[in-house]
């Protein structure tokens, strides 16, 4: 039996299902009806530990979080400095979150940003998988693979062994 769809994000917005019927195939049962948010481009979603709820999402709008039956959106006022987050990562009480060329850890409705030392500057971070907050691996277009320890950052290229210095997802 395949697992329900519950959200997705497109360009155009954030879809939630209209009902939790098995999407195998059966076309009139897969209809989509529009979520709140509906005029940001969704980048990531983060789903809560059981998959079936929305944790938050990175969008062109900063981060989208769902708080109760109502949806937040957290911009510049929440330390985003660009409001474009294209990867989030975590659990609802510490989330993280990235831009371009920067991990943040989102908390209590502030940011607290770490820049990715040794990240080129057309490097762009290209994914995200939280471990725990002691332990984030980051993905980059041209520069490998980063670790963050809680303390600092270590990086991973061919020199390591990657097989390449371009990483498109973990």
């Amino acid at each position: 039996m395949l697992q329900y769809l519950q959200f997705l994000g497109t360009t155009d917005g954030l879809f939630r299902s209209s009902s939790l019927s098995d999407l195998s195939g059966k076309r009139d049962q897969a209809a989509l009806n529009w979520v709140e948010v509906m005029d940001a481009k969704i980048h990531s979603i983060q789903s809560d530990e059981s998959g079936m709820g929305l944790v938050a999402c990175g969008s062109t709008r900063g981060l989208i979080k769902l708080d109760g039956d109502f949806w937040m959106t957290f911009g510049e006022d929440a330390g985003f400095t660009l409001p474009d987050v294209r990867h989030v990562d975590g659990s609802v009480e510490s989330l993280w979150v990235s831009s371009y060329q920067e991990l943040g850890r989102f908390q209590d409705g502030q940011t607290q940003w770490t820049p990715v030392p040794m990240l080129s500057e057309r490097s762009l971070i290209t994914s995200l998988l939280v471990i725990s907050p002691e332990e984030i691996w980051i993905g980059t277009s041209l520069d490998g693979l980063f670790r963050y320890n809680g303390q600092g950052f270590i990086q991973y290229t061919t020199t390591d062994g990657l097989p390449d210095r371009r990483v498109t997802c973990l």
